[in-house]
């Protein structure tokens, strides 16, 4: 086992895609992305629509991590708006209509909130509605994404072999170096029963859910790990593991969904857009996801 207690996962509805928020020329913006900017009093509303990922409570900022989640699905949001642009896919009046019904019946407080907000909600549930007409890329294109590392792709795809001490790890590497296979040895040895029947198999997700999902040192390790080079040993509250990032050949079905997804358009794209955080709420990493300072 080396799971942790789950985060607060944020309900799909609302990792929100924007694309009509207006543009302001206050130099103390919360965010900024190509020029359209993200104010406080903004910023203040849209925290208040999501959980806290510390506590769950809903309408009230209880931990920078709040903060930083709502200007994360901001960010990400106009990238992925400006996605949809420049594929040229246009959102129509009954896509619109649909969104508007959606947001009323899935949010109570909709109609209470300003109407910058009702617009945000709006554009983000007929943004997504459209996502099945953006071209998906072929092999190639997604074998050399995937293979920049989960830290730059967003998605990981990795086994571990878990083991008592750190003498076992490190035999555990000698054997894997001299040809051993890694699923045969995760089955032998690992004593995490949950994946070791798989050959020490962790199920391919997005790299935000892969750091609220495991330990601390696992993912630090497995994040920066040379993808199809045996890492360790790694040691955690569970044992000493030994970490692989699984090679593009061996996930290629695994990810075919994730190719399709507002995450792949929003991690492919991020690297293309001018975004600016306002240093007292954190910096932006590779992924789009706003982090601490530090």
């Amino acid at each position: 086992m080396i799971r942790r207690l789950p985060a607060v996962v944020l309900a799909a509805a609302l990792t929100a895609v924007v694309s009509g928020c207006t543009t302001f020329s206050d130099n103390d913006a919360a965010a900024r992305v190509d020029g359209v900017e993200l104010t406080d009093a903004q910023l203040e509303e849209l925290v208040g629509i999501y959980p806290d990922p510390q506590t769950g409570a809903v309408g009230e900022a209880t931990s920078g991590d709040a903060v930083r989640s709502a200007m994360t699905f901001w960010v990400q949001a106009q990238v992925f708006g400006q996605a949809i642009d420049d594929a040229g896919v246009e959102i129509d009046d009954a896509a619109i209509d649909e969104a508007t019904q959606q947001a009323s019946s899935q949010l109570p407080s909709f109609g209470d909130l300003s109407s910058g907000m009702q617009d945000f909600l709006v554009d983000f549930i007929a943004s997504t509605s459209v996502l099945d007409q953006l071209e998906t890329p072929d092999e190639d294109e997604q074998a050399a994404f995937y293979e920049q590392g989960p830290s730059a792709s967003g998605v990981a795809c990795v086994s571990h072999i878990l083991v008592d001490t750190e003498e076992e790890a490190l035999d555990v590497i000698a054997e894997l170096e001299s040809g051993a296979d890694f699923a045969t040895l995760a089955q032998e040895r690992s004593t995490d029963e949950g994946s070791a029947q798989d050959g020490g198999v962790l199920p391919c997700t997005f790299t935000t859910t892969f750091e609220n999902t495991y330990v601390g040192p696992f993912v630090d390790a497995a994040l920066d790990a040379e993808m199809g080079v045996p890492t360790g040993p790694v040691e955690s509250e569970f044992g000493y593991h030994v970490i692989l990032v699984r090679p593009y050949e061996e996930v290629v079905d695994e990810l075919a969904g994730y190719f399709e997804s507002r995450d792949y358009v929003v991690a492919r794209a991020i690297g293309e857009h001018d975004v600016f955080i306002n240093p007292r709420y954190g910096t932006l990493d590779d992924r789009g996801v706003v982090v601490p300072l530090g």
